[in-house]
């Protein structure tokens, strides 16, 4: 699946839709994006489904959101077989099938506790091997965002980002860690990254390039 940079910049968290059907060719491109989002980079390969938002009972908060995700036209649902790296390929996958939905002009919202495990599994068919480690609401936002996603917004500081100094390091001449600016290639990857969802927006995450060798290594603060 190939995407660009601008989809990532564009991808925002929406909680509250116009409640209005995904029209026949936004669902056929979501449903093809299923099928080019596996594998992950680590072999895994997700299923998932496409929900009408009053489907088994998914829709309309039933889903378990607590009210958090309100007039959804769809939901994107799935399910990875269990392996040491299931949840970094569902989850690389689930993304890119997110930034298609942005690039469609839709909207999206990952969640990852606050939703009926059970209803999903019902609707995949989750065998016992299996996880359902995500989902997403789907659909076009609202005119105007609800007070309670206003509210999540404003507590989670959805449009802040760290600094890409914060984020990336080079190794140093005696092997240590040194922040630097990012440079020409590396600094769109660097882009990417900063602006990613994470969950309460922590950006756990940190980039060490290895310049001599010109690798970047992903780690967790």
């Amino acid at each position: 699946m190939k995407l660009g940079l601008e989809s990532i910049r564009d991808r925002v968290s929406v909680r509250s839709y116009d409640g209005e059907p995904l029209g026949a060719s936004e669902a056929e491109a979501l449903r093809s994006a299923f099928g080019e989002a596996a594998p992950g980079p680590f072999g895994g390969r997700p299923r998932f489904l496409l929900l009408a938002g009053d489907s088994a009972g998914l829709g309309q908060g039933r889903i378990g959101t607590y009210g958090q995700i309100r007039g959804a036209a769809a939901y994107i649902v799935g399910a990875i077989a269990r392996s040491p790296h299931a949840m970094e390929d569902f989850g690389y996958a689930l993304e890119g099938i997110i930034l298609r939905a942005t690039e469609l002009g839709l909207g999206t919202c990952w969640l990852g506790g606050l939703f009926a495990r059970s209803a999903a599994a019902r609707a995949l068919g989750v065998g016992p091997t299996e996880l359902i480690p995500a989902c997403s609401p789907v659909g076009r936002a609202a005119t105007r965002p609800g007070f309670q996603d206003r509210l999540i917004r404003a507590g989670a500081a959805s449009r802040t980002r760290k600094e890409p100094r914060t984020l990336f390091y080079e190794t140093g001449d005696g092997g240590g860690w040194c922040n630097a600016e990012p440079e020409g290639r590396i600094r769109e990857l660097v882009e990417a990254v900063r602006v990613a969802p994470s969950a309460s927006n922590r950006q756990p995450w940190r980039l060490l390039h290895e310049g001599l060798a010109s690798r970047l290594h992903l780690f967790l603060d």
